[in-house]
């Protein structure tokens, strides 16, 4: 839920209580009122009835005017009522029920005791006053919503700058050229959060920079010393002087050097990756490409018998970076090559959804949940570099892909399955059929 939204809500959630709370106060306060104003009625009648009979004392009692509201019955010398006021329901002529007032009372009139019961009808003013809580509690909750309509306005256009600064963070690249433009604010709190976000967004530009200058740079001046020492030993292995011990000593250390040469090549590689210095934007046909490499991984494999069985659909075209998709295929089918059994097989499938690779092999020295990570490797096998996989996840996040492992033990076959997220396209002759995301 957006900020402004939550803020209107909660608003009208706390201003709920006050509103049922305010209308049932309101209502009970003039309730209260008219009770008062009947009761005080009341007794002005009651007040009336003795003047009048005092005035008149020779008439009877019933030639007063009194009317059916009027009750008055003799009592005893020492009876005293004092004054009750309650509120009960009388029928009506139309049989319906009507909300009466009573005042019971004693009263003495000409030296004589009675007890005197008015009645005064006040379903009108009941009435009344139900109408008037009404009509004031939904005023309150239409002026309530309509202050949270009016603040809802008023706060967009007051974090109009909030909402455009995201927008721009969005878009901001920190390997493209120039600064985080933010839009201009005349409130206190955006200008400090414009200032803050320029300051940190050049920070972390410079160290992005000089990360990727320093990996660049360090790559190449390893690579160089060791390009010269290769050559030198290559130059050294083939002179006719040395002995068989000091050829194996050379060959070791070509050997060593070589894998260092490789692995800061491969480090190099993920740097780049994860600093996003690949730009997705060519349309390869991947079934040619996988075609290649899979032919090319049959010769050099030839002598391991091994058995390759493929399914690759032609002509699918998907959007990704070249270099770092023969990088991805090589990768999977090298992994399924050398961890394999001898005589066992690499079953490879490709359609417009997914890339199968299901390999024989032993079952994983370490937890599974570890595969991808960087360094993981088989202790056994020295020659690994254990980031070639890694690389692989790195490069299916970058294409927003997925990739899923499993392992069945029953068959000793290992399964990678990459996900194609993004659209494909299929070429058949001159058309070209557009598939869905998958």
């Amino acid at each position: 839920m957006k900020l402004l939204n939550k803020t209107v809500l909660v608003i009208l959630v706390v201003m709920l209580p006050f509103g049922l709370t305010g209308g049932w106060l309101l209502y009970k306060l003039v309730d209260y009122a008219i009770i008062s104003d009947v009761d005080e009625q009341l007794n002005r009648r009651m007040m009336h009835l003795k003047e009048r009979r005092e005035r008149m004392p020779d008439r009877p009692l019933e030639s007063l005017g009194l009317d059916s509201d009027v009750e008055i019955r003799s009592a005893g010398p020492a009876f005293h009522q004092p004054p009750v006021y309650v509120s009960d329901f009388k029928r009506g002529r139309d049989g319906k029920k009507i909300k009466v007032r009573i005042l019971k009372s004693s009263l003495t009139m000409l030296g004589k005791n009675y007890v005197v019961t008015l009645k005064q009808i006040y379903d009108q003013q009941q009435k009344l006053t139900w109408n008037i809580s009404v009509i004031v509690v939904g005023t309150y909750w239409i002026l309530l919503a309509l202050t949270g309509i009016v603040i809802l306005q008023i706060s967009k256009g007051l974090w109009r700058p909030f909402y455009e600064l995201l927008d721009r963070i969005r878009e901001y690249r920190i390997d493209q050229p120039g600064h985080l433009n933010v839009p201009i604010s005349s409130t206190a709190e955006f200008k400090e959060l414009n200032h803050t976000l320029t300051a940190f967004t050049q920070y972390v530009t410079n160290q992005y920079i000089s990360q990727r200058q320093f990996s660049e740079n360090a790559s190449h001046e390893i690579q160089t010393p060791l390009a010269i020492a290769l050559g030198n030993l290559d130059t050294l292995m083939q002179s006719n002087n040395l002995h068989e011990s000091d050829l194996r000593r050379v060959y070791q250390s070509k050997e060593a050097l070589q894998r260092l040469s490789n692995l800061s090549q491969t480090l190099l590689l993920l740097t780049k990756i994860d600093n996003h210095q690949f730009v997705v934007n060519s349309q390869i046909n991947v079934s040619a490409m996988l075609t290649e490499i899979v032919a090319m991984y049959k010769e050099f494999t030839s002598h391991q018998n091994l058995h390759f069985h493929t399914s690759i659909q032609t002509d699918i075209i998907l959007e990704a970076h070249p270099y770092l998709m023969e990088i991805l295929f090589a990768n999977l089918i090298k992994n399924a090559v050398r961890h394999n059994l001898d005589g066992g097989s690499i079953y490879l499938s490709l359609t417009p959804s997914h890339l199968s690779i299901i390999n024989t092999g032993q079952c994983l020295p370490f937890p599974a949940d570890q595969l991808f990570d960087r360094f993981s490797k088989d202790p056994a096998n020295q020659e690994s570099t254990g980031l070639g996989l890694a690389i692989v996840k790195q490069i299916v996040s970058l294409h927003n892909m997925r990739i899923q492992y499993t392992y069945a033990g029953e068959t000793s076959k290992h399964t990678f399955l990459v996900f194609f997220e993004q659209t494909l396209a299929v070429k058949s002759g001159n058309s070209e059929e557009s598939l869905r995301k998958v």
